[in-house]
């Protein structure tokens, strides 16, 4: 990302710094692609968890019937 980031600026002047190459959109767009990165990351890791909990206790709270639980 830094790479990319520097490349860009090598080529920035005063036409192209409020349109395609502002940084502003550019950081903009960065974070918005972190974040989702880091979104999706956690909810594979959830999902890890809840598999590996699932395997361990035998299958997930929806798969049992009610009167299991009674």
């Amino acid at each position: 990302m830094a790479q990319s980031f520097v490349e860009k600026l090598q080529d920035l002047n005063a036409d192209n710094s409020k349109g395609e190459l502002s940084i502003e959109r550019f950081l903009t767009k960065s974070e918005a692609q972190f974040f989702e990165k880091v979104k999706k990351d956690k909810l594979s890791s959830a999902m890890s968890i809840r598999s590996h909990r699932d395997s361990v206790w035998g299958g997930s709270y929806e798969s049992r019937s009610e009167s299991e639980y009674r």
